[in-house]
């Protein structure tokens, strides 16, 4: 095998050729912008990953005022594009969708933290090995632009010019900045996406690297098939002639011809086909019409093999990635949706750790250190390190058996075997807003019932607002009155 050390090595020396490894990414770029299958199956993943609102803090410091204020800072940071983007186009959701998909493409996503407290998203390929003059000697310490210390800890990220001109190829010394991966507190300013197969990869590999041959053949496969039915479809003729035909066969012409030269010196005729035509046999020639079966059953399962081979490297089955739960029962179609979620669960950890928590913690600095919002900062310096706890709630997804699902999570509250709490964070939502939200939304109810009823009162009748509002739950009933008390026995 190609790329293999017979002596052993670390994980970089697979992707090590730098050309090589820069020309792979172009290629995993090329797919998902070109390919029918590979592009919906990344944005489905990332539309299934970060569905909603995305993932989002719950701080828990301890103190009930600061952690309102820091959410509410938060969500002003990632709503509002001139405070969390340089470019100052996309809120952080947006970033984030960004910082996965090209994760799934091209192996890692680069942000850096600037001084503004914006973020400044770094494609892949900008990200590399500057020349030895300019490095100083380092260059045997940094790989594809990331320079590590030798314990593999990351210094700096050598990271080139953002090129307008797309053309440009030439990359001068003076076209690298060197940034550092970590302020002089040691606190994180530059983040690194990636999820890496072996703790000594530094640069992350697109999940399209094990089935690179595999997306390019089923490309030519179904090209060939279009092709090869409309040529079908245009003229197919067998000439078949009679064993008393001696005669010297015409010049049938079926369309403009073009001679090409052969390598051996010969030529050969290319001769152009066009549908609808009418042709005219010699004498003794019997023409005779062929219509084969285009595509043949064959195709249709090495097809689905193909794909399915594809779908479980973007991590999910196949059924899922083409949208198609006609091949499965009920339960098939739930279980391959579950495994997907499955792995969903995991790149919602992993991106929390890659991105979500360095960015939190670096924005928890910065304001620790300023902010327009003097209270905050009292707050923060006064936390100290707990200013930094924080829960993270993920988006989840919608059941698939909503009645059965819902009547399954009210058992295991009846029963105690789950917190509120827990319950809405395993739903992707905070029940600290649930709660609040419930209890105004159930005052305002009943306050306007108690006023309907006022004006609703008629006589010496009255009308109470539990008409009009009632609140108990399913399945729950106001408690029977205990009977007076009388002096007779019964």
């Amino acid at each position: 095998m190609k790329g293999v050390n017979p002596a052993g090595s670390n994980a970089d020396y697979h992707y090590a050729n730098e050309a090589d490894f820069f020309r792979m990414i172009e290629r995993f770029r090329d797919y998902a912008r070109n390919d029918v299958i590979v592009r919906q199956g990344i944005r489905r993943v990332v539309d299934s990953v970060l569905k909603g609102d995305g993932i989002k803090p719950d701080p828990d410091t301890g103190d009930k005022d600061l952690d309102k204020r820091i959410g509410e800072a938060w969500h002003t940071w990632c709503n509002t594009p001139r405070l969390c983007d340089a470019a100052e186009e996309w809120t952080f959701k947006r970033i984030a969708r960004f910082a996965l998909k090209q994760t799934m493409i091209e192996g890692d996503y680069f942000g850096l933290g600037l001084k503004s407290g914006q973020l400044q998203s770094v494609e892949a390929h900008r990200v590399r090995t500057p020349n030895r003059r300019l490095a100083k000697g380092q260059a045997d310490n940094i790989i594809h632009g990331v320079q590590l210390s030798e314990v593999r800890k990351r210094v700096t990220y050598w990271v080139l010019r953002d090129e307008i001109d797309p053309t440009r190829q030439h990359y001068s010394p003076d076209m690298f900045s060197q940034i550092p991966v970590r302020d002089e507190d040691g606190g994180r300013v530059a983040f690194q996406v990636y999820d890496p197969d072996r703790y000594s990869q530094t640069r992350g590999v697109s999940v399209m690297a094990p089935i690179c041959d595999m997306i390019g053949m089923h490309n030519d496969l179904q090209f060939a098939k279009l092709v090869q039915a409309n040529i079908v479809s245009a003229f197919a003729i067998f000439r078949q002639y009679e064993g008393t035909f001696s005669g010297q066969q015409s010049d049938m012409r079926t369309g403009e011809r073009e001679t090409e030269s052969m390598t051996s010196g010969g030529t050969k005729t290319i001769e152009g086909l066009g549908p609808g035509m009418i042709i005219k046999g010699d004498p003794g020639e019997k023409l005779m019409g062929f219509s084969p079966n285009v595509p043949n059953a064959e195709f249709f399962p090495h097809a689905m093999i193909i794909l399915t081979i594809i779908a479980i490297n973007l991590g999910m089955p196949v059924a899922v990635l083409l949208l198609d739960p006609t091949k499965t029962n009920f339960s098939g179609w739930r279980g391959a949706i579950n495994e997907a979620r499955s792995g969903y669960r995991s790149i919602q950890e992993w991106m929390i750790e890659r991105l979500f928590q360095p960015v939190y913690e670096w924005k928890l600095r910065q304001w620790q250190a300023a902010s327009e919002d003097e209270a905050l900062v009292r707050l923060l310096k006064a936390a100290g390190p707990k200013a930094f706890y924080t829960k993270w709630n993920c988006p989840v997804w919608e059941y698939i058996q909503p009645e059965v699902e819902a009547e399954a999570d009210a058992v295991r509250l009846d029963n105690m075997l789950i917190s509120p709490r827990r319950l809405h964070a395993e739903r992707g939502r905070e029940w600290g807003e649930v709660a609040d939200e419930i209890v105004e939304d159930r005052e305002r109810i009943i306050t306007k019932a108690i006023e309907a009823a006022a004006r609703l009162k008629v006589k010496d009748e009255d009308v109470s607002w539990r008409d009009l509002a009632p609140v108990e739950a399913k399945g729950q009933t106001q408690p029977e009155p205990e009977p007076a008390e009388t002096d007779n026995a019964s």
